[in-house]
């Protein structure tokens, strides 16, 4: 949530507009974030794409990394 290029806000307006869509935020990380937090963005990004089988998972891989990442999930 520390992107210099995007406000977070654009990422919130885009999940609460795309149907299905998870948006996952990571406090320690830029822009970049496949270079600031490599290991746990390929693995929450792996478990996404397995779907939705794979949602205990994705729990266990927050709890994980405790602290740096929330996920919300949109309904519309």
């Amino acid at each position: 949530m520390q992107d210099r290029v995007c406000p977070f806000t654009f990422a919130l307006i885009l999940n609460a507009n795309i149907k299905g869509s998870q948006l996952y935020s990571f406090n320690c990380a830029g822009h970049g974030v496949f270079y600031d937090e490599l290991e746990k963005f390929n693995c929450l990004f792996l478990q996404f794409l397995m779907g939705d089988a794979s949602q205990h998972s994705v729990e266990n891989t927050l709890e994980n990394f405790s602290g740096n990442t929330s996920k919300s999930t949109s309904e519309k």
